[in-house]
């Protein structure tokens, strides 16, 4: 046999290892369903959840304190026959109801200017009635515009006036004049006031809304939760029907109790949903996500 010095034989390629994947992220999260307010399993438990509100204890009285704390460790601690765990979490700050407040103001201003703007139009015609001998009406109530900066809301009191006919045709040429001009002239201050702060009020608006945003501190928040399971052992399919209702009815009594005793330490409780039970767990496994939320709606 000739060996060919340029044709070699193929050698056998050593089996690479496998090496072990990473579970998934899908795999790890354990929420199966959600059905009003219960989060289902993978493993067939029922979860409900209590959100309790914080307190700042130095503030509390030693007295008082000492008799929430003996609350917590006689009637919660020792007299709960229940398995429940507390969740200790961040959340940012909701600053909507502030944000609410700062759109209110602008619109308000919004809405004065446009009454001076509608003030300022009817001017013409009160000088036009009063030439012949005629009443004037106002488009804006004078009590509208109340803290109105400059003498706007004296002219509405003029144009409402019913006897500005008579002291208009008491006027000559050039007193008719003037009382014009100086008519015009109230309106036009107190429209170029408001505009001014207006426009100073929506700037500063847009910037505390930035500026909150970027340097709020968390808060922190605090949930009471239950488990139950409606099977005794484990297996046979999904749960039915029957047993998320009779988990349900369990995890009502649990929740009542615990609010109760919650409620004789002076906290209140409210029952959490089950998409804001959802939020918890997806805040778990992605911290971030408020924030980008913030972040893609600005």
């Amino acid at each position: 046999m000739v060996k060919l010095p340029f044709i070699q034989a193929p050698q056998k390629q050593p089996a690479q290892k496998r090496l072990p994947q990473a579970p998934r992220t899908q795999d790890q999260v354990l929420v199966v369903a959600i059905q009003e307010d219960v989060l289902i399993l993978r493993n067939l438990s029922v979860v409900a959840a209590l959100e309790v509100e914080s307190i700042d204890d130095a503030l509390l009285a030693p007295d008082e304190l000492e008799s929430r704390l003996a609350i917590y460790r006689y009637d919660l601690l020792k007299q709960v026959r229940f398995d429940f765990q507390f969740l200790i979490g961040t959340r940012p700050q909701d600053l909507t109801p502030y944000y609410r407040q700062l759109a209110a103001q602008v619109d308000s201003w919004s809405a004065k200017e446009a009454a001076l703007k509608a003030l300022l139009e009817t001017i013409e015609e009160a000088l036009a009635a009063w030439g012949r001998g005629a009443r004037a009406t106002s488009p804006v109530e004078a009590e509208a515009l109340w803290g109105v900066p400059g003498e706007a809301r004296d002219a509405a009191l003029l144009l409402d006036d019913p006897e500005m006919p008579a002291r208009w045709a008491a006027m000559d040429g050039p007193t008719r004049a003037e009382f014009a001009a100086a008519l015009r002239a109230a309106v036009l201050g107190s429209l170029e006031r408001v505009q001014s702060y207006q426009a100073l009020l929506h700037d500063r608006a847009a910037y505390l809304q930035l500026a909150t945003q970027q340097v709020q501190s968390p808060v922190r928040t605090f949930h009471v939760v239950s488990s139950y399971y409606p099977r005794p052992l484990p297996g046979g399919g999904p749960l039915s029907a029957r047993e998320i209702a009779l988990a349900r009815e369990e995890l009502d009594k649990r929740c009542e109790q615990i609010a109760r005793v919650l409620g004789r330490m002076r906290l209140e409780t409210r029952r959490v949903s089950g998409e804001a039970l959802l939020a918890l767990v997806r805040n778990f496994y992605h911290p971030s996500s408020a924030q980008m939320a913030r972040r893609d709606r600005g």
